[in-house]
């Protein structure tokens, strides 16, 4: 799965972002679209708005039926930094608009299901997250309070350790919120100013469930998702 983020800086204290993510293989189509915005409160500070569209379903070889769900999704967060040391750093919430969430795409023999990222609430750096689909597609209401370590090792390399607590919650079927305490590592390569190279590795952390049956949900390790980007800013 191809993923880009673009993040020019309108003004000193405004940068937009446009965000796309693929599915390649299996099963080649459209996946997601995603735009966002962060403005700068100060230097520590900055707030953010993301909106989005993409299609849920499978791709390649449809044996398993060729219907789409279209999803539409918004968020709102914050990107707070707070210097712990000249090198550490503790953070809540990220900028940038590949991270909303995760994308997913799952394989098997040709056929490729493309599940997005507005189903997976979890994932996303904002605070608040809406979503909801027509063909039965369910309103989706994510609340995240994402926190972290960041580790400037060097001008070129920043790692960030990130954690939290999320609850996802479903109306399809009745009202149930699923409760996870996510964590993750990512790492940014920065080779020249306007060129960061990213890679981040995430666990969901399902923990437990309100509301509704249980039956099927994950375990803790069972949700994961590694994922590298490319991200070109001025």
């Amino acid at each position: 799965m191809a993923q880009t983020s673009g993040g020019p800086g309108t003004t000193d204290q405004v940068q937009l972002g446009l965000g796309l993510a693929l599915p390649i293989n299996p099963g080649a189509g459209f996946g997601s679209i995603l735009a966002s915005a962060d403005v700068a409160v100060d230097e520590k500070i900055a707030l953010r708005t993301d909106v989005g569209f993409e299609s849920v379903g499978f791709n390649g070889n449809n044996s398993a039926g060729t219907s789409h769900i279209s999803r539409y999704f918004a968020g709102v967060g914050a990107f707070i930094k707070v210097p712990i040391s000249p090198t550490v750093a503790f953070i809540t919430g990220r900028t940038g608009a590949v991270q909303f969430g995760h994308f997913n795409n799952l394989g098997d023999s040709g056929t490729g299901l493309y599940t997005g990222a507005s189903g997976l609430t979890e994932a996303s750096s904002d605070f608040l997250v809406l979503s909801g689909g027509n063909n039965g597609g369910s309103t989706i209401i994510g609340i995240n309070l994402p926190a972290g370590l960041l580790l400037q090792l060097d001008p070129h390399l920043a790692l960030t350790l990130q954690a939290g607590y999320s609850a996802a919650i479903g109306t399809s079927g009745g009202t149930r919120a699923l409760h996870f305490i996510p964590v993750g590592l990512e790492a940014v390569i920065t080779p020249a100013p306007q060129f960061d190279i990213g890679a981040r590795f995430f666990l969901d952390g399902y923990i437990a469930q309100s509301g509704g049956t249980s039956t099927g949900n994950p375990n803790y390790f069972d949700l994961r998702a590694l994922m590298f980007y490319f991200r070109v800013h001025a």
